[in-house]
């Protein structure tokens, strides 16, 4: 760990403890009010209105307050204007230490920044409160996954689903992790729901389609391609496409007219090398034909 990222927790976790503690001081004033609240006094109706119509200005105003801390915050997270951040963060967790808006949004900051155990400190106090939150445990789950730590992201998974069955990310993570095993069932239960709720997503049609096509769905897994074709990055899509009509429906002429639109849009080594081979293994079956 180095010296910035144990800044960076230091910061989180003092940031934390403040906003605990003014929670701690909130809670005893309003205990002394209750108190006080408690007495019989009475008052006049006159009076009585006004006191209602001075608390509403009141109400009326911290309203106001709220909205322009809660307008800076979402300024200062898509400038990604650290110091404002911070300081609209905690004017907003001042008034509310449990904001989960607010505290997912240090959490993605902190994560874009490349600080994952200083995200991870907010998310575990998002999830003290809501332990089945689906984007904070599919996050969890995605960090996970980068450490090699596959049996964990799969319970985070499993977690964010119980909080949300039909959340895309969720879906196409567990999805995707089936479809590494070559469980394809079980891959296209999950990435089927993820493609419904994101139909436009690139990289979930495609492995969507990959899983239908090892689940025997031929045609369908054709109208997904065909669904994502024109994307970015949909070289590769187009390359699964083209695998699935060579060596599954033996419609070489229609694979060749992908292949040949994969050479003219791409110029990776990686994608180019997998379509010289399959065109040798299209020219091979022609041959035997």
């Amino acid at each position: 760990m180095n010296q910035n990222q144990i800044k960076y927790i230091a910061i989180a976790v003092a940031f934390l403890a403040g906003c605990s503690s003014t929670d701690k001081v909130s809670s005893t004033s309003d205990k002394q009010v209750k108190s006080v609240n408690a007495q019989e006094v009475k008052i006049s109706a006159a009076e009585q209105k006004k006191q209602e119509r001075i608390q509403e200005e009141i109400e009326k105003s911290l309203k106001t307050d709220l909205g322009i801390s809660e307008e800076r915050f979402k300024n200062a997270y898509k400038s990604q204007n650290e110091d404002a951040l911070l300081k609209s963060a905690a004017e907003l967790l001042s008034k509310n230490s449990d904001n989960i808006e607010v505290l997912l949004g240090l959490s993605d900051h902190y994560l874009r920044k490349g600080y994952p155990d200083v995200a991870r400190i907010f998310y575990t106090r998002i999830l003290d409160k809501k332990p089945d939150h689906p984007d904070v445990n599919n996050n969890l789950g995605v960090l996970a996954l980068k450490e090699d730590k596959e049996a964990e992201a799969v319970v985070y998974f499993k977690k964010a689903l119980q909080g949300n069955r039909r959340h895309a990310g969720a879906n196409f993570n567990l999805g995707t992790y089936y479809l590494k095993y070559l469980d394809y069932e079980k891959a296209e239960m999950f990435l089927e729901i993820s493609y419904n709720q994101d139909s436009k997503n690139y990289n979930i049609g495609n492995n969507y389609a990959i899983a239908l096509r090892g689940t025997g769905q031929l045609d369908k897994a054709l109208g997904v391609y065909k669904s994502i074709e024109g994307r970015s990055s949909s070289s590769v899509s187009m390359l699964n496409q083209a695998i699935l009509l060579a060596e599954f429906k033996k419609d070489y002429k229609a694979a060749r007219e992908i292949v040949s639109k994969i050479r003219f849009i791409t110029t990776d080594p990686g994608v180019l090398r997998k379509v010289n081979a399959l065109v040798l293994k299209i020219d091979e079956s022609e041959k035997k034909k």
